[in-house]
Parts: structure tokens; sequence; C-alpha cells
């Protein structure tokens, strides 16, 4: 009976390793993190993959950022073998941070960087169609490594 109850426990352990390390390696971590940092009533100004339009995503981030309303909006960019997104996150204070994860052939591959936007808070496109802060990040240094 004993045997019985560790084996199961054990099993149990292992599994929810497995679905832990599936999520870590696979998931959408960066929605995740996004989530965990917004503000309660915050606004979703959409999600943008592989160059879309992104007007109406620009439109609504600039309309919140100026009348210090909460928002997050999220930028993704497919290539051949690389995937790179940014998040970013207003607060009703008028900041904003953005968070970047990528997977593939890119140096800080399967990491989530954060950085605070410089004041005054500039927003801008980039060259791959992501909304992010201005001026943009030279290196990856300008980031804190975040687990969550």
């Amino acid at each position: 009976m004993r045997n019985q109850a560790l084996g199961t426990a054990v099993a149990l352990f292992l599994c929810l390793g497995l679905a832990l390390w599936l999520w870590f390696t696979r998931g959408d971590r960066l929605s995740a993190a996004v989530r965990y940092r917004v503000e309660p009533g915050s606004i979703d100004c959409g999600r943008v993959e592989n160059r879309a339009n992104n007007a109406a995503v620009v439109d609504c981030v600039a309309k919140n950022l100026k009348d210090h309303r909460p928002f997050v909006a999220i930028s993704t960019m497919r290539g051949i073998d690389e995937m790179v997104s940014w998040g970013l996150i207003g607060n009703s204070e008028g900041e904003v941070i953005e968070i970047g994860y990528a997977t593939g052939m890119v140096a800080e591959r399967n990491t989530l960087l954060l950085r605070h936007c410089p004041k005054p808070v500039r927003l801008a496109n980039s060259e791959s169609g992501t909304l992010k802060c201005a001026p943009a990040a030279i290196s990856a240094s300008q980031f804190a490594r975040i687990l969550w």
C-alpha cells in the first residue's frame, strides 16, 4: 500500500515536472509575463503578427499613453528560423515597460528581457514592424533578465 502511494506520488511529480518543462520551453512565456505585470482594468490594444497593419494598435497605445490609462500591446515577428515578440505595458502613471522574448537563432533566445522606457516616453515602429520604446535599446545589456 505504501509503495503504491509512493509510486503514485512520484508519477504525479514527474508529470508535473514534464508539463512545467514543456510550458517553460515551448509555452507563450511573453503573454504570461505581460499578464503578470498589467494593472487591473488595462486596455488590450491588441496583438500584431508579422508586420501586419498595426495602425489600430499604435493609435490605441498612443491614446492611452496620452490619457495615462493602463494598456497592453504585443507584437510578434516570425522568421524562417526565429520568432521575436515584444510586449508594451503602460500604467496609469504614464510609465511604460517593454518585455521581449525570442526563440530560434538569436543571441538571447528563450529569455524574457525587461526594460523601462526612458522618460519622456516615446514609442516607434521598428524595422520588423514591432512597436517599441524609443530610443531603442542598443544592446541586451540594457535589459533586465526576468524569470517571470
